[in-house]
């Protein structure tokens, strides 16, 4: 999602509102000071996701050939801002979700945080070396987002 996806009060007033209200969001006006040095601008994607999906132009393994999806083995880490706005801005600011793909909830997805979004292999292919990952997000408004990617995908430990 390029800038002219970024909607604030200055760009689009009318659809700002309309978001902000969607997600009940219209009475905090301030910067969050999580850190005593820095000050920081909550800033989401404009949308929220009901869906992520990814698939691959090679065969990933046995039970993922090309073009099926990967859902299961990929793990989505991302920020939201949606419980800290709903239990009216108390607790903690981001709430982070680590879940495979196949597991997200449009809930999760919701008021994501443009800052912090991760997708990780929890297994290497077996059959290709060479992938073109394709990543698609379609937010609840039914509008969807693509991106595509080549990689030699590997498998980090967590330790």
């Amino acid at each position: 999602m390029g800038a002219e996806e970024y909607i604030s009060p200055q760009t689009d007033p009318v659809e700002f509102e309309r978001l902000a209200s969607r997600n009940g969001d219209v009475s905090y006006n301030q910067w969050i000071n999580e850190d005593p040095v820095f000050y920081k601008q909550p800033v989401a994607f404009a949308y929220d996701f009901g869906s992520l999906h990814i698939t691959s132009n090679a065969d990933w393994d046995t039970e993922h050939p090309a073009g099926s999806l990967l859902d299961d083995i990929m793990q989505v880490e991302m920020s939201s801002y949606a419980e800290y706005i709903r239990n009216g801005y108390t607790g903690p600011v981001e709430v982070c979700h680590k879940k495979l793909a196949s597991e997200l909830s449009a809930e999760d997805m919701a008021i994501v945080s443009d800052s912090y979004f991760t997708i990780r292999f929890m297994r290497a292919p077996t059959l290709e070396r060479e992938h073109t990952l394709t990543v698609t997000l379609t937010t609840t408004d039914g509008k969807v987002y693509t991106d595509s990617l080549y990689c030699i995908p590997e498998v980090e430990s967590e330790n």
